[in-house]
C-alpha cells in the first residue's frame, strides 16, 4: 500500500519564505494605513484646536468692540477707534474692574489687535492703570513693537498674508453703506461695523485649504457725526433761519452755532433757529455749527443772503436751504 508521504513532510523552506514574505507586506501596508491615519487624526486635532483657538479669538475681539467707549473728556477725538487698517485695530473700552482716577475719570483700557509677520495674532492691552490719553504708536506688531502694556497670542498659524484681518463698513451718510479695508481717523466716527477675518492652516503647502473664522460687530457705542441742515424763508426785512432738519445718528439732543460773515452770532445752544433784521444792505454769509452731546461737531455748507435798500427797507434773498 502507498502512502503519500508529502502531507507529512510540512512545508519547504521556500513556501516558508514566500509566506513570510506576504505576511510582512500585509503587516506593513497595515501599518502604513494605521500611521497615516494615526498622522491625519493628530492633524485633525491640532487644526481643530487652532480652530477653536481663533474662534475664541474672534469671539472675545467682538465683546470687546461691543463695549466701545467714546468719552469726550479721554482726548482731543472722542472716538472710541484709534487705529483702523487691514491688520491692525487700535480701541478703547471702559474697563470691568477697577475704579477710575484723576487720570482716568472713565475707567478706559485700550487694546489692539494685529497679525505678526510670524502668523500669529496679537492682542496688546493698556490696562486702565496704566492709561494714557495719547494712544501708543507702535509701527510693527510682535514681541518687539514698543507697546507698553500686556500682550499676548490669541491664533496661530494664520496665512492671511496680504489678505486684510479686518474690514470696515462705513456709513458717512445715513442710507448709504460700502466697505474698506482701512479708516482715516477723521472717518473714524463713520465705521458702523467691523468684519474680523482669519484664516487658518497648519500647513499651507498641503490640502485642504485653509479654514476661515470670521465675525462681524456692529459698533453700538460708537458715537457718530451729526449733520448739518438749514432752512430759510424771507419775509421783506426779516430772515428766519431754521437748523431743525439737523439729525443725529443716535438721536441725542443736538447744540447749534450761527455764524454771519465769519462771526459768531448765537453761541452753542439748543436753539435751533436763528433770525436777524438787516438794517443796511449788504451780503450775509451764513454757516451753521451743530454738535453732539459727544462733542462731535459738523459745519453747515453757507448760505449767502443777498439784502438791498430799493425803497429804503431792506429785502433780502437767497437760496431756501444750504
Amino acid at each position: 500500500m502507498r502512502t503519500d508521504r508529502r502531507g507529512e513532510s510540512g512545508f519547504t523552506l521556500v513556501e516558508l519564505l514566500i509566506a513570510m514574505t506576504l505576511m510582512l507586506l500585509v503587516v506593513g501596508a497595515t501599518l502604513a494605513v494605521f500611521s497615516t491615519m494615526e498622522r491625519r487624526t493628530r492633524d485633525d486635532s491640532r487644526l481643530s484646536d487652532q480652530e477653536r483657538t481663533a474662534r475664541v479669538a474672534v469671539d472675545t475681539l467682538a465683546k470687546r468692540l461691543r463695549n466701545l467707549a467714546s468719552p469726550q473728556s479721554a482726548g482731543a477725538a472722542p472716538q472710541a477707534l484709534e487705529r483702523a487698517q487691514a491688520q491692525d485695530l487700535m480701541f478703547r473700552t471702559v474697563a470691568s474692574t477697577g475704579t477710575s482716577t484723576t487720570a482716568n475719570p472713565e475707567n478706559l483700557e485700550r487694546y489692539r489687535y494685529c497679525l505678526g509677520t510670524d502668523g500669529r495674532l496679537y492682542a496688546e492691552r493698556q490696562a486702565n492703570t496704566n492709561w494714557t490719553a495719547t494712544p501708543p504708536s507702535p509701527t510693527s506688531c510682535g514681541t518687539s513693537d514698543g507697546w507698553s502694556g500686556d500682550r499676548m497670542v490669541v491664533a496661530q498659524n494664520l496665512v492671511n498674508g496680504a489678505r486684510p484681518v479686518f474690514r470696515y463698513q462705513m456709513s458717512p451718510t445715513p442710507g448709504t453703506y460700502s466697505e474698506s479695508t482701512s479708516v482715516t481717523q477723521t472717518n473714524f466716527p463713520n465705521d458702523i461695523a467691523i468684519r474680523a477675518e482669519l484664516f487658518v492652516d497648519l500647513n499651507a503647502n498641503a490640502a485642504p485649504g485653509p479654514t476661515t473664522i470670521n465675525t462681524r460687530v456692529f459698533l453700538r457705542n460708537q458715537n457718530r457725526p451729526p449733520t448739518a441742515k438749514i432752512n430759510a424763508t424771507y419775509q421783506t426785512a426779516l430772515v428766519t433761519l431754521n437748523a431743525s432738519d439737523s439729525a443725529d445718528p443716535e438721536n441725542n439732543p443736538l447744540y447749534y452755532q450761527w455764524s454771519d460773515n465769519g462771526s459768531v452770532v448765537q453761541a452753542f445752544s439748543q436753539q435751533a433757529t436763528y433770525a436777524f433784521r438787516p438794517t443796511t444792505s449788504g451780503t450775509h454769509v451764513i454757516s451753521l455749527v451743530v454738535r453732539d452731546i459727544g462733542g462731535l461737531q459738523v459745519t453747515s455748507n453757507t448760505l449767502t443772503v443777498t439784502c438791498t435798500t430799493p425803497n429804503g427797507t431792506p429785502t433780502c434773498s437767497g437760496p431756501s436751504s444750504a
